[in-house]
């Protein structure tokens, strides 16, 4: 599965995507939130922060989904992540990332690579 995403409705419609592909191969509906949360906070700060557009491609790959997030504008996320404070208006989309995911990487050609396990 593969779309690019220009905006925000557009984003809409490839987590939804995602979502669907998913659920037609079985994958629980737990691990689906997870990818649904992973794709809309990759995506939304390339969208965000980086005035570019992004792709974003999933798979299954054994039990566990590789969801990759690319954008035409150099973005890629600090390596470490942190819980932002509750007083502060962001900064928890990529601690939430992490939290639901067993690695988050760059790749050698710069795309996001993410891969969450498939909960049983």
């Amino acid at each position: 599965m593969r779309y690019d995403v220009k905006t925000v409705a557009e984003l809409k419609k490839a987590t939804q995507a995602l979502c669907g592909f998913l659920e037609e191969a079985a994958v629980p509906k737990d691990t689906v939130y997870d990818c649904r949360l992973v794709v809309n906070e990759l995506v939304g700060n390339v969208l965000r922060h980086s005035e570019g557009e992004a792709t974003v491609r999933g798979r299954i790959e054994k039990d566990c989904v590789e969801i990759y997030v690319s954008s035409t504008a150099a973005y890629i996320p600090p390596t470490v992540s942190r819980c932002s404070s509750v007083t502060e208006e962001g900064g928890r989309g990529l601690y939430l990332v992490d939290s639901v995911s067993v690695s988050r990487t760059v790749t050698p050609n710069g795309e996001i690579k993410v891969i969450i396990q498939i909960k049983k």
